[in-house]
């Protein structure tokens, strides 16, 4: 009796009812499913210990809901991370309403990505102001490509190959970029700050609406322009930044934890509560920047130029600073290489 309650619910798109039979056929993968409705779309978190595999997994939840002939649901949106992980490793989306003027918008939409890529296998470069939120771009091969202005919210792109690409103002909120190569790329004014992701699933795994970080792990962005960007809440650990202009950009809450930022030019950045441990600083220049209460145990900052940088509250501990330039620096209440607290009267305490 309740197995047929729930069949029924499920075949109306009740989240919870989709939830419960999507986790019983994955079980055995060792794979939970998150579902959330939005008007006639259905969203589908799956996650794992490792990342699921992306087509067998697929295989399952196509076959599961074409089977429930759920009424009233016209397109399903599914996400594939690692447990405990913000960032969405790939997705899929899967059209349940075959009329023929749904199939016919599902077909433009997939010649568009495909159009794009073969325009741009013709020797076509400028794609400013595409629409490309949510894409699946892992591993493409997209140098020199100018992407002005282009909205790549939470697209997928890791390991992609994108040296000097013009992203100036582009829209990357919650993409995933790990590992991708940005050499030299301009992302001036670009937004890479977290997306918010709100609805049934977020309530039940934060409370509200879940954030989701745009994934810079392992990035290569070796001399890019990225002045004002927004890179709030972004993960950049082990990031290659080295000779990386981030002027004026937004850092709050970013984490660029072990990445290497020798001879970078952050001044004027706004770093307030970022964290940055073991982070290589050598030789950048921090001039005015904003520190405030945030994390570099352990960072290297030798003959890095912190002139008038506000460090109140920074987290110093086992930091290298020998040969950094500290003229005119705030250095209220932080905590000092060896353990010490810098005070208002300028001397340690405890």
């Amino acid at each position: 009796m309740v197995q047929q309650i729930i069949l029924q619910l499920a075949k109306r798109g009740d989240p919870k009812a989709l939830a419960t039979l999507l986790n019983h056929a994955l079980e055995s993968r060792g794979i939970t499913a998150h579902v959330s409705l939005k008007e006639k779309s259905l969203q589908i978190i799956l996650e794992a210990e490792s990342v699921p595999e992306q087509q067998p997994t697929i295989a399952v939840v196509r076959s599961g809901l074409m089977n429930l002939g759920m009424m009233g649901i016209d397109r399903v949106n599914v996400y594939g991370r690692q447990a405990g992980q913000d960032f969405l490793d790939w997705q899929e989306f899967i059209t349940l309403n075959t009329g023929e003027e749904e199939m016919a918008a599902t077909a433009a939409a997939a010649n568009s990505l495909e159009d794009l890529l073969n325009r741009y296998a013709q020797g076509e470069r400028n794609f400013s102001r595409a629409h490309l939120d949510r894409v699946d771009l892992k591993c493409a091969k997209l140098a020199q490509i100018i992407l002005r202005q282009a909205d790549l919210s939470r697209a997928i792109l890791r390991e992609a190959d994108l040296r000097e690409a013009d992203m100036t103002g582009a829209i990357l909120r919650g993409a995933n970029l790990s590992q991708a190569d940005l050499t030299g790329a301009n992302l001036t004014r670009a937004i890479l700050g977290a997306a918010s992701v709100s609805g049934e699933v977020a309530s039940r795994m934060v409370g509200g609406v879940l954030t989701v970080s745009t994934n810079l792990h392992g990035t290569i962005l070796t001399r890019a322009n990225l002045t004002e960007a927004d890179l709030s809440r972004a993960s950049l650990e082990r990031a290659v930044m080295q000779r990386t202009d981030l002027s004026r950009a937004n850092l709050n809450r970013a984490n660029f934890s072990h990445a290497d930022m020798k001879g970078a030019t952050l001044t004027g950045t706004d770093l307030t509560r970022a964290t940055g441990e073991k982070a290589n600083l050598t030789g950048a220049n921090l001039s005015k920047a904003d520190l405030s209460g945030a994390d570099l145990m352990g960072a290297n900052l030798s003959f890095a130029i912190l002139r008038r940088a506000d460090l109140s509250d920074t987290n110093l501990r086992y930091a290298k600073l020998d040969g950094a330039i500290l003229d005119g620096a705030i250095i209220k209440d932080a905590i000092m290489p060896d353990g010490q607290v810098y005070n208002n009267r300028r001397h340690f305490r405890k």
